[in-house]
């Protein structure tokens, strides 16, 4: 990050990520130790979901132009995220992860750098608009729709674990943590958009804030947290729970 850094984006992240580890550890109550709480399984637990995930994700495209090094971040980011799928795979197959966020991210970060140069060209309002209104026509491609699940797309087009990656979900694909770049990279971009509105509105100093050790830690670790909380989780429910 630069040496400038902006303590209510670090407060922000840090609530969505103990939102994350609240929401999991709800989840592997209820699918994994087999605990009914039907208030989760309802649609006040999907629209939890959907807040944490497009808070983080427009939170990294936020702070994307804040970066040093894209090529480092991208790389290690989605080498975490094949981690993650490897780890997953041998010894929880059930509940295997992948193409997940920290993939899904990984690709964003690398994807952004070429398209910087084109995507500075646009205006920032309308950037912004843009890419949340694609993220929400793209948003049920997974399935085989786009557009309010209105406009179906071709069939041919979902075959293939490349396609899956993309967005196209192959037929019997599993993963408990799906994000193929569409439509989440759309997410992402409005973030890039959203800094850049920002910054050419002089509200950059209005996120500076007031530092806090333990919120920074949280904030400046929230990848690594990401990739060690589930276990922790898993770990602590088993010796309660069982």
């Amino acid at each position: 990050m630069s040496t400038k850094r902006y303590y209510v984006i670090d407060y922000i992240r840090a609530f969505v990520i103990l939102n994350m580890i609240l929401y999991h550890t709800i989840w592997d109550i209820v699918y994994i130790f087999n605990m009914d709480i039907y208030q989760f399984k309802d649609i006040q637990g999907k629209i939890w979901q959907r807040f944490i995930c497009i808070a983080f994700i427009l939170l990294c495209g936020f702070c994307w132009s804040l970066s040093k090094n894209h090529l480092k971040r991208g790389l290690i980011t989605f080498a975490l995220g094949g981690a993650i799928s490897i780890v997953t795979y041998i010894f929880v197959p059930e509940n295997v992860i992948r193409y997940g966020i920290l993939t899904m991210l990984g690709s964003a970060i690398l994807i952004m750098i070429p398209l910087e140069k084109i995507l500075n060209k646009v205006n920032e309002i309308l950037g912004f608009v843009a890419s949340i209104l694609l993220y929400v026509i793209f948003k049920d491609i997974n399935n085989g729709y786009i557009f309010f699940s209105i406009v179906k797309v071709p069939k041919f087009l979902y075959s293939g674990e490349f396609m899956t990656y993309l967005g196209f979900m192959e037929e019997g694909f599993y993963s408990s943590d799906y994000f193929s770049i569409l439509p989440w990279i759309f997410i992402f971009i409005g973030g890039y958009f959203l800094k850049v509105t920002a910054e050419k509105r002089n509200c950059m100093d209005m996120l500076k804030g007031v530092p806090n050790a333990f919120i920074e830690a949280v904030s400046r670790n929230s990848i690594y947290i990401y990739v060690i909380h589930q276990p922790v989780i898993y770990g602590v429910l088993n010796l309660i729970l069982r």
